[in-house]
Parts: C-alpha cells; structure tokens; sequence
C-alpha cells in the first residue's frame, strides 16, 4: 500500500517489496496471469476463470474443482483434496509485482546503497535519542524533540574519535 501512495503521489519509494510467503510447495500466483480488467485468471495448466471475491482484505479468486480434478499439474498446484485451487492476493497485487521485478534492476540497487547510511541514522535517532514514540504532547513540542535529537546526533558525530564529518573536512 505504501508503494501504491508513492506512485500515485509520483514519489519514488526505494523499499524492498513484502517477499512471496505462498506455499513452497505449490505454485505461487505469479505463475498465474491475472487480469484485472477482465477479472480472470488463468493457471499454468490454462484452466481460465472468472471467480472473484473482492473483501476487505484483498481479492481471492478460485477454480472450479471439475477444472482441477484432472489435471496433470495438479499435485504442483493445489493441496486441497475437493476442491479446487484458490489464489489470495491484495488488492495492490500489481503494483507488487512491479516491485518484485525492480527489486533484480541495476538501477535499484543503486539507489538502495544509497539508503543504507540514512537507515543507520534513523536506528540511532530511534533507539539513542527516542524518536520512535515521542514523550511529548502537541506537534510543536514533539517537532523540537526531533530537531533536539537531530542536533544531538550531528554534534555526537562532531566529537566523535575518527569520524569524518564535512566539518572537520573543512577546518583543515
């Protein structure tokens, strides 16, 4: 969902995508072709249906027993017994597909080494200095918090043995 509110606000959220939890033993939905807006799905055997539940949670979609029962990639398919093979996917299914595949891109790792130094910054600010959930109340106040901790941190790198900072660049 996060993925989907960068893109529509035209924002480029460098994040590795939520990885396929699905049975390891049975194919995973994106061996199915899924389209939305025809609200089918065809599975690798070629079996098509139309059966779409759209709930709260997401979208689950099934096929018929009769499709399933005598198929020859059945037992890769499906565990169930009677019926047949049903998918469960979010409702921001495709915009996580196009995750999954930017994630094997040049061009995305290069951008996520850039996130690394960031990640340890926010670490350090949310354990050392309790940014996580702030101990003030009103906006104002927990904006100073931030800005006090942020502080606190640069001028801990200032003084710190060793470390290279623009400021002690500069001075020499």
């Amino acid at each position: 969902e996060n993925s989907r509110e960068a893109s529509e606000r035209e924002m480029d959220l460098i994040s590795p995508p939520l990885a396929n939890t699905s049975t390891k033993d049975i194919f995973s939905a994106e061996r199915f072709e899924i389209d939305f807006a025809a609200r089918t799905a065809t599975c690798p055997g070629k079996k098509t249906t139309d059966r779409w539940y759209v709930g709260e949670r997401g979208i689950r979609i099934r096929f018929r027993a009769s499709d399933c029962a005598a198929c020859p990639l059945r037992s890769q398919c499906t565990t169930a017994e009677k019926n047949g093979r049903s998918l469960h996917i979010s409702r921001y299914y495709e915009q996580l597909v196009r995750d999954r595949a930017r994630v094997g891109t040049a061009e995305f790792r290069k951008l996520y080494k850039l996130r690394a130094p960031v990640e340890g910054t926010i670490s350090q600010a949310v354990h050392q200095c309790g940014l996580r959930v702030s101990r003030y109340r009103g906006r104002l106040r927990r904006k100073f918090h931030a800005l006090m901790a942020g502080t606190g941190l640069n001028v801990r790198r200032l003084v710190q043995p060793g470390a290279r900072s623009v400021w002690a660049m500069s001075v020499r």
